[in-house]
């Protein structure tokens, strides 16, 4: 090959580098903004207390999701350089122990954060929320092209962008059924009636579990007495279950860590009104 052709080769690679590390992430970003946006300006369940969730979702996220990406990013190469300077001589046993033990680390100390991430989401899964991946997948970019600054041009923007993707990817990750719950009460919008209601809840259970009181059936009880944060009343359902009035739960779980998750719609003249969570 000729220096000419030689050289367009790498132009060409280039180009085409720079091309695909701004086309994909900038894909997987206008995605989950389009699914994102009507989400958080016209969900029932995030009429109130928004900026509290926020307030813990985009640092405990960013935590869970962002800080292995930093740890992995930050300690590679370290454990390279110290494998390189210690094990020149020694035979290819040691090497293949020094290696595996020094990647073994980084993958110990990478999940530290994200356990601590996983047992926040035991209260609530802050990072399905709207943009909180988006918003943390943007810090990382000026985190992490910090740390790859001695890395060639082309091999940053790929790792950049490939990390920057795995971010965004991380609100689909489904490691407990809470989360792909929360994501369909938030697509529930006010004015829904209970059949499109249903059809977006379609694959979770349906009903309280809990048994009805003794108390006699021509006296509703106050929900007060099953949760200070809803004003509805109860009544005798089928099966002598526990109903609330004017309202659909639904459960998403039997396993005992999750069998009490609520998620309450509310509806007024047959139109959702509010949608409410009640956690374990």
């Amino acid at each position: 090959m000729s220096g000419t052709s030689r050289v367009r080769a790498i132009v060409s690679h280039s180009s085409l580098t720079q091309f695909g590390t701004f086309v994909i992430p900038s894909v997987f970003l206008g995605l989950i903004l389009y699914r994102d946006i009507p989400d958080l300006l016209w969900s029932p369940f995030l009429r109130e207390s928004v900026f509290g969730l926020y307030l813990f979702a985009i640092p405990l996220t960013f935590i869970e999701i962002v800080g292995p990406v930093i740890i992995v990013f930050w300690c590679y190469p370290k454990v390279s350089a110290f494998r390189r300077d210690v094990v020149g001589p020694w035979p290819v046993l040691i090497t293949l122990v020094i290696r595996f033990f020094g990647y073994l680390g980084i993958v110990l100390v990478a999940f530290i954060p994200f356990a601590m991430g996983c047992i926040s989401e035991f209260l609530f899964p802050f990072s399905v929320l709207p943009l909180v991946e988006v918003v943390c997948g943007l810090l990382w970019l000026p985190i992490g092209a910090s740390l790859l600054r001695g890395s060639g041009p082309s091999r940053r923007q790929i790792l950049l962008a490939a990390a920057f993707c795995l971010i965004l990817l991380g609100k689909f990750a489904d490691w407990n059924s809470r989360r792909p719950f929360i994501r369909d009460l938030l697509r529930i919008r006010e004015g829904m009636t209970v059949e499109q209601v249903d059809n977006v809840m379609a694959r979770y259970m349906t009903g309280t579990r809990l048994a009805w009181p003794p108390i006699s059936d021509d006296k509703p009880k106050s929900s007060s007495s099953i949760s200070p944060a809803t004003s509805q009343t109860v009544k005798k359902g089928p099966d002598n279950e526990l109903n609330l009035t004017d309202s659909n739960v639904y459960r998403h779980s039997n396993e005992g860590a999750y069998n009490a998750d609520w998620g309450i719609v509310r509806f007024h003249e047959g139109k959702v009104e509010s949608v409410d969570y009640m956690p374990d």
